[in-house]
């Protein structure tokens, strides 16, 4: 319904002003437009579901590592707008974790910098993560005056 009234406007207002083919061309095309929209929108929602799934994933495996011992903090700041989605405080050291969920084909370059799956995420998130550990090593660093081991996991869900 909604498309129909998406090409009824602009073919109406235009067969009046200009010509009904001149109508007909730009309601194809303001439906061509909404048709695009409509379909980025509900890939990028998703995506976002489909990151969520695997934070929850992630967040299950850490709950049982509380029992153990650890501490276990979700979506923290840490610096500026960049945010750690799990971060695990222990005996063994503090260990940041982004969760990714597991696409169909993914490629994976051998060399460890860079993650790709269908040109998605534009950022890798091997890098992302590595640079949350080494925020996090350097606020540790500054504020106990030592040095902590620090980790980096990407946590990838949905593997078959």
């Amino acid at each position: 319904m909604i498309r129909l009234l998406v090409f009824l406007i602009p073919f109406i207002f235009f067969t009046l002003v200009l010509s009904w083919r001149n109508g007909l061309v730009i309601g194809a095309l303001a439906v061509a437009a909404e048709f695009t929209y409509v379909w980025r929108r509900h890939r990028m929602a998703t995506e976002m579901f489909k990151s969520k799934r695997a934070a929850r994933t992630t967040v299950r495996a850490l709950f049982r590592l509380e029992r153990a011992g650890y501490y276990a903090f979700h979506d923290c700041l840490l610096e500026g707008k960049e945010t750690a989605e799990h971060i695990l405080i222990g005996p063994t050291g503090i260990w940041l974790i982004d969760s990714e969920t597991f696409r169909a084909q993914p490629l994976l370059w051998p060399d460890d910098n860079r993650l790709d799956a269908d040109e998605y995420p534009p950022v890798s998130p091997i890098t992302t993560v590595r640079k949350h550990a080494q925020t996090m090593a350097e606020f540790v660093r500054g504020a106990l005056g030592r040095d902590i081991v620090t980790h980096a996991i990407l946590a990838v869900s949905g593997a078959p």
